[in-house]
C-alpha cells in the first residue's frame, strides 16, 4: 500500500501540522507515501517526502482539472515509483482552488481509492469561497472506494444525514503532540490568543474581555491574518485598542516580547501567558481547546457546543468557558442593526446563488435576541466597538453578563474569579484518545478498509443538502457573513429606516393596498 497525500500548501497552520505528524508516523511504520502540495513561503521540513505541484496553490485556477491531475500523477509516480493505491485529500471542498474538487471527481469516476478528510467546510460560514465551487457538479462523490474523515461528530452526522454511508464516514480527530507542560507564571494576568486574527476568531470579544477584566490584565493575539481581505479588520482592532488605551497587543509573535529580554517567539509568549484564551465563533476542531491542556495552561473564553460535546464524550472539560457574552439589547439601535442584518443575510445567500428564504429576516432577528439581550460575539465589528466604548463609563461595566451552564453572572465578576484560577481544568493524561499513536492506528485502519473495498460506479451526494444543514437564518452569524457589515452613512440612516419600514408594510399588507 502506498499513499499520495494532497493539500494546497505546507504553510503554518493546523492542517499542515496534522499532515506532518501523520507523515512521520507513516514513515515510522514503513508506509510508502508522498505529500503533494502547492508552494509555500516556508521551505518544507527536510524529513517529509514532499513534492511541490504549483497548480495546487490557493486560487490557482489556470488550466483544466485534467492538467492538474496529470501533474499530480506524475509527481506521485516520481516519488513512489508507481501510481498511488490511495489518494488522501485534505479539505478538497473548501473552495480555495476550484480545480481540486474537480480532480477529486475525476479520480472517483476512474475508481481510484480516495480518502477525503474534512477539516473545514465552505458551507460553514465561508461564503467568500462559494464562487469557486459552483462549477463542480460532483463536489462530494459517493462510492465504495470513496471514504470521508471528519474532525467532529457534528459534520460527520450531517454528511450521514445527507446520504453518506456511516461505514464510510470516519471520525478522525486531530492528533495532539505530547509536549512538556509549561510552568504557570505568577503576576498579573496575561491572556494569550494563539491564533491568526481572522474574522471568525472574534477579536472584538478579546478586547471586550480585557476592558472588563481587572485593571492589571493584558492580552495578546499571536499572528495577523495572511489573507489581505481580513488584514484591515485586524488592523482596525489594533487602532481601536490603542485609541482606548486598552492593553491588547496584536501580531506579537516575532515582533514583541511578553516581558523584557524574554524573546518574541511563539514559545516565549506561551510560556509567559497565565491563561490561553479563545473567543472564536466557528471551528472545525479547535486545537487551542486541547493544546492548552497539553501544555498545562488554563483556558478561558467562549464555548463551542459541538466541540464541547465531543470532548465530554472522552470525559474532558477543556476550560472555563461561557456560552454567551450578553449585553443589553437597548445598547444597540435597532434602526442600525436591522439594515445590517438584512444586507448581510442577503449577501451570504447571494454568495451561494440562492434567494433568502421567507421569513429569513424574522428568523435571524429572533435568534439574535435572547431574553432582551444580544450576544456580543454575534454583532458586526463596528457595533462591537460601540459597545466597548460604553464600557469607558464605570457604571456600565456591571451590565454585560456571562452565561455559563445555564446561569448568568456579571461578566466582570466572572472574569475576576476565573482569572484567579491558574490551574487547567483537565490533565494531559486525559488526552490519551488524541495521541499521535491512536491517530495513526485509526488512519491505518481506514486505509486498510479502503484497500479491501471493491470499487463501484461513483455517484454524487447532493451538495445542496450539506449547504442547507449550515445555511439557515437561525444560524446566521455576522462574523462569518459574506462581508463585514459597515456602519451606515449618517446622511442616509434615517432615510433607509423609512424605506425599510415602507417595504416591510408592503410585504405584510393585504391585497388591495396599504
Amino acid at each position: 500500500m502506498n499513499v499520495a497525500i494532497v493539500h494546497y500548501h505546507l504553510g503554518q497552520g493546523g492542517v499542515f501540522k496534522v499532515i506532518a505528524t501523520a507523515s512521520r508516523l507513516m514513515s515510522g511504520q514503513g508506509i510508502p507515501h508522498v505529500i503533494l502540495a502547492g508552494p509555500s513561503p516556508e521551505d518544507p521540513p527536510e524529513d517529509l517526502p514532499v513534492r511541490i505541484v504549483g497548480r495546487l496553490a490557493y486560487s490557482a485556477s489556470t488550466g483544466l482539472a485534467a492538467m492538474l491531475l496529470e501533474e499530480l500523477r506524475t509527481a506521485a509516480r516520481s516519488a513512489l515509483g508507481q501510481a498511488p493505491d490511495i489518494w488522501h485529500f485534505h479539505n478538497h471542498s473548501l473552495g480555495k482552488n476550484p480545480r481540486v474538487p474537480e480532480v477529486v471527481a475525476l479520480l472517483a469516476a476512474e475508481n481510484e481509492r480516495l480518502l477525503l478528510q474534512i477539516h473545514d467546510l465552505a458551507e460553514d460560514g465561508r461564503p467568500e469561497n462559494a464562487a469557486r465551487l459552483t462549477a463542480c457538479r460532483n463536489l462530494y462523490p459517493l462510492g465504495t472506494h470513496v471514504h470521508y474523515a471528519f474532525l467532529n461528530s457534528r459534520d460527520r452526522g450531517r454528511f450521514i444525514a445527507a446520504g453518506l454511508a456511516g461505514s464510510r464516514a470516519h471520525p478522525l480527530p486531530n492528533p495532539i503532540e505530547p509536549e512538556a507542560a509549561l510552568p504557570l507564571p505568577s503576576g498579573p494576568p496575561l491572556l494569550f490568543y494563539p491564533v491568526r486574527g481572522i474574522r471568525r476568531k472574534n477579536l472584538g470579544e478579546l478586547v471586550l474581555l480585557t476592558a472588563l477584566a481587572p485593571a492589571d490584565t493584558r492580552a495578546a493575539v499571536a499572528h495577523a491574518p495572511l489573507n489581505p481581505s481580513w488584514q484591515h479588520i485586524h488592523e482596525g482592532w489594533r487602532r481601536f485598542s490603542a485609541e482606548l488605551r486598552l492593553p491588547v497587543e496584536f501580531d506579537v509573535v516575532d515582533h514583541l516580547e511578553p516581558a523584557p529580554k524574554a524573546g518574541s517567539s511563539f514559545e516565549s509568549w506561551l510560556e509567559h501567558a497565565t491563561h490561553i484564551v479563545t473567543t472564536s465563533v466557528s471551528e472545525g476542531f479547535g486545537m487551542v481547546f486541547l493544546e492548552s491542556i497539553a501544555r498545562g495552561k488554563p483556558l478561558l473564553g467562549r464555548n463551542l457546543p459541538h466541540i464541547a460535546r465531543d470532548h465530554a464524550a472522552h470525559g474532558i472539560r477543556a476550560g472555563r468557558l461561557y456560552d454567551r457574552l450578553l449585553i443589553p439589547g437597548t445598547w444597540i439601535d435597532g434602526k442600525i442593526l436591522d439594515p445590517c442584518l438584512r444586507e448581510s443575510l442577503a449577501a451570504s445567500w447571494q454568495a451561494w446563488g440562492h434567494p433568502l428564504p421567507f421569513p429569513g429576516i424574522e428568523t435571524a432577528r429572533a435568534a439574535l435576541l435572547y431574553q432582551g439581550f444580544l450576544d456580543f460575539g454575534n454583532l458586526p465589528e463596528f457595533l462591537q466597538q460601540d459597545v466597548i466604548r460604553k464600557l469607558t463609563e464605570p457604571a456600565m461595566k456591571s451590565l454585560p453578563l456571562i452565561e455559563a451552564g445555564g446561569r448568568s453572572f456579571p461578566a466582570a465578576d466572572w472574569l475576576a474569579e476565573n482569572l484567579g484560577h491558574r490551574e487547567p481544568t483537565a490533565t494531559p493524561a486525559q488526552l490519551s484518545p488524541h495521541t499521535p499513536s491512536i491517530y495513526q492506528k485509526n488512519l491505518s485502519r481506514i486505509y486498510q478498509q479502503l484497500m479491501h473495498e471493491t470499487p463501484a460506479a461513483a455517484r454524487p451526494l447532493e451538495p445542496q443538502r450539506i449547504l442547507d444543514s449550515f445555511l439557515h437564518p437561525a444560524n446566521f452569524h455576522f462574523l462569518t457573513a459574506a462581508a463585514a457589515a459597515a456602519p451606515p452613512s449618517p446622511d442616509f440612516t434615517a432615510f433607509r429606516a423609512i424605506i425599510l419600514d415602507v417595504y416591510g408594510t408592503l410585504l405584510i399588507a393585504p391585497p388591495g393596498g396599504v
